[in-house]
């Protein structure tokens, strides 16, 4: 409990902090969809309410856990024994240590294959990954996350996109 509390002061001064230096972002005239304050001020903005909805939580759930602890403490003494504890190892340990390999392999090949063909291997991996089982299901996320992810940086945020080399940049120029 006392986590969650420091968690989300730490959020809310932070987020508030930043909130404010956005303000002094010099706004210059460019043929963009957005202002370049538009993306600090938003997810600062869900930062700061985030932070507040998880104290508001907290300190909600920490009052009402110190009334019913002490109606539940007779009770539960009385049921627990030693057996009802068991150290469970995690389902799948090496899936952090994947995730992270997974990641330095799209690094890797974002400037040689380019945004395309790179988010589609990733997608990939990741979603078989999480255990996705369905053929249908990963080519559909993958193939939709690519395409929504290309939209967006390329058509509203106006971020050029690595394009590859040789044969992928010729493909990525098809495209984009």
């Amino acid at each position: 409990m006392r986590t969650n509390i420091v968690v989300s002061i730490i959020t809310i001064l932070f987020s508030a902090f930043f909130l404010i230096q956005t303000g002094q972002i010099v706004e210059r005239e460019t043929d963009a969809t957005l202002s370049s304050t538009f993306w600090p001020t938003f997810l600062l903005s869900s930062m700061l309410v985030l932070g507040i909805i998880l104290l508001v939580k907290t300190i909600i759930q920490q009052k009402t856990n110190r009334a019913d602890a002490a109606e539940e403490q007779e009770g539960v003494e009385a049921q627990l024994d030693d057996s009802d504890f068991v150290d469970e190892a995690p389902a799948f340990p090496n899936r952090l240590w994947l995730m992270i390999a997974i990641s330095f392999a799209y690094v890797i090949l974002l400037p040689l294959v380019g945004f395309i063909l790179s988010s589609l291997v990733i997608l990939v991996a990741i979603t078989l990954l999480m255990g996705v089982k369905k053929w249908s299901s990963l080519v559909l996320t993958s193939v939709l996350g690519t395409a929504f992810l290309t939209f967006l940086f390329i058509n509203l945020l106006r971020v050029p996109l690595p394009r590859g080399v040789g044969i992928f940049r010729d493909l990525s120029l098809l495209i984009y």
